[in-house]
């Protein structure tokens, strides 16, 4: 927020988080031709917006997140737990 003055959206943050992951797996197992292997392997991840795991297929795993635009902004939806 202090940097740009305004807080990232949801885009961001999950680049950011995709970021975070394959240096995770690359600080850990060091093969940079192994990182899908390393994702998929590697449980939960902590990220930004709560704990998440990728799949077998490469899929992530992780709660339900739905918004809206808003003012030309994403807004959050609250939705019933799973």
């Amino acid at each position: 927020f202090d940097r740009f003055g305004y807080r990232p959206e949801f885009p961001a943050v999950y680049g950011y988080e995709a970021i975070l992951m394959v240096k995770d797996v690359l600080e850990k197992d060091g093969n940079p031709e192994d990182i899908k292997k390393g994702i998929i392997g590697r449980g939960i991840f902590k990220g930004l917006t709560g704990d998440y795991k990728i799949d077998g297929k490469g899929d992530a795993k992780r709660p339900i997140f739905i918004a809206k635009v808003e003012k030309g902004r994403y807004v959050r939806i609250k939705w019933p737990e799973n």
